[in-house]
């Protein structure tokens, strides 16, 4: 449906002007790009078929220069749509490639913040806890200097969580800034 009225449109030229060859390249180009592998043999074969029957039925005078410079520019636009398309295809499936680099490398630095996480709080947590119950013990048992003791001792584990925390999420920072340098430097090099 694409070839045939691009084809009609250079076959009626050809009898206004020897300079259809370009059109006919064009319409080469379109179809080497545009079709799978089968479709392009047909869309080959019509090209050849209509340029041939175009040069014969306008009776050129030149007939020979006409169907070389015609065949010759058909078939090197021909190669270059298909090289297109497939630089294109190679293109599309790079960035579909990096895409999915990225949401994996998304999901192991969301996988490495969740253990850092985990290991900074679950210890001193269940310390803290374990240390909360036993001052609770401790108070209701009127021991009371024992339990003053462990609530500083909570008090202490408390600011260092609080402090390791920060230490973490500091090197987070820094690391989604370096990151995003690098991105942004491989964007570069790639334009």
């Amino acid at each position: 449906k694409l070839i045939a009225p691009l084809l009609l449109i250079c076959f009626s030229a050809t009898f206004f002007t020897s300079g259809t060859p370009t059109l006919f390249g064009f319409v080469a180009y379109v179809a080497g790009y545009t079709y799978n592998k089968t479709h392009r043999v047909y869309a080959a074969l019509a090209i050849i078929l209509t340029v041939l029957l175009s040069s014969y039925i306008s009776g050129m005078a030149k007939l020979e220069y006409f169907l070389s410079v015609a065949l010759i520019l058909c078939a090197a636009l021909f190669s270059y749509g298909i090289a297109a398309k497939r630089e294109r295809q190679y293109k599309k499936r790079e960035q579909e490639s990096a895409t999915q680099l990225e949401q994996l490398a998304a999901i192991a630095e969301r996988e490495r913040i969740a253990r850092d996480l985990h290991d900074i709080l679950g210890h001193s947590l269940s310390s803290i806890a374990l240390k909360a119950e036993l001052a609770n013990k401790l108070q209701k048992a009127e021991r009371f200097e024992q339990a003053g003791s462990e609530i500083t001792q909570v008090a202490d584990l408390a600011r260092a969580l609080l402090s390791d925390v920060r230490h973490a999420v500091t090197d987070l920072k820094q690391q989604q800034l370096a990151g995003q340098v690098e991105q942004l430097k491989q964007r570069l090099e790639e334009q």
